[in-house]
């Protein structure tokens, strides 16, 4: 699922005929039926409908609802909760390795190690704060290359981060991969909701915004590599057929339950 996601970007639904869409990857199903999405997981599902996430624990009968504003809430209280922590760590070791420093009989070296972990402790690396460091930008460009994968043709593009390429992904367009273009625009316009959320959170915990969170994989990814672990999804199979409608609901005797979250 982490590659798929990482493989979509932003484009607003635009009135069409909507199509019912089943895409299958080695680990995870997209359902996508009149400008709904559902993501298919072991435990847990994902559903869009248009305006947010709900993400639903069928082990825990219950689901929460993921928007900007939610989640910039959340972020926020986890700030809170980070500072709370470093503030207590400095009360607790800060004495502690100051003795340290202190006591003759304690090697140089050790206390260079324990100099360098007093600092970040007191203010380096914004640890005082809570701060997280910036994230690096995501750029993304076309190789040149061409493939077939599972009998469609697609173009490689490769991601990079820091100028060390982070993923290869094959896409081909809609019509070429068999997905409708209405279902096409569904599938981004939830991803492009996920980039404002993360982007959001980012906001909301003092972090600048660093451009696309997500590679702008223009088109549909049939086959994704992580090059940093190695692991590919692949698009297996796509089918139109009937989907229910039900099955792009939350069950109605699951509750909401943000402890979830």
């Amino acid at each position: 699922m982490r590659s798929f996601y990482a493989a979509c970007v932003a484009l607003s639904i635009t009135p069409a005929t909507f199509a019912d869409t089943t895409m299958l990857f080695d680990d995870q199903v997209f359902l996508v039926k009149d400008g709904r999405v559902l993501i298919r997981g072991d435990q847990e599902d994902t559903l869009f409908d248009g305006q947010r996430v709900t993400v639903i624990d069928h082990k825990r009968r219950g689901y929460f609802v993921m928007d900007p504003k939610t989640m910039g809430e959340k972020a926020k209280a986890m700030q809170g909760q980070m500072q709370s922590q470093m503030q207590q760590m400095q009360q607790q070791l800060g004495p502690m390795m100051q003795q340290m420093l202190d006591n003759p009989d304690i090697p140089e070296s050790q206390k260079n190690q324990i100099r360098a972990q007093l600092a970040q402790l007191t203010g380096g690396a914004g640890a005082s704060t809570g701060a997280m460091p910036k994230p690096q930008p995501v750029t993304v460009r076309a190789t040149g290359e061409t493939r077939t994968v599972r009998n469609i043709k697609c173009k490689v593009i490769l991601a990079s981060r820091a100028a060390r390429a982070i993923q290869e992904a094959c896409v081909a367009t809609p019509r070429a991969a068999g997905v409708p273009e209405a279902d096409y625009r569904a599938l981004r316009n939830m991803f492009a909701f996920m980039r404002k959320t993360a982007e959001e959170m980012m906001t909301s915990m003092g972090m600048q915004s660093p451009g696309p969170v997500f590679p702008d994989f223009e088109g549909v990814p049939v086959q994704i590599k992580d090059l940093e672990d190695g692991e590919v999804s692949t698009l297996q199979s796509v089918s139109t057929n009937r989907i229910d409608a039900d099955a792009m609901r939350v069950p109605a005797d699951y509750r909401q339950n943000d402890a979830l979250m």
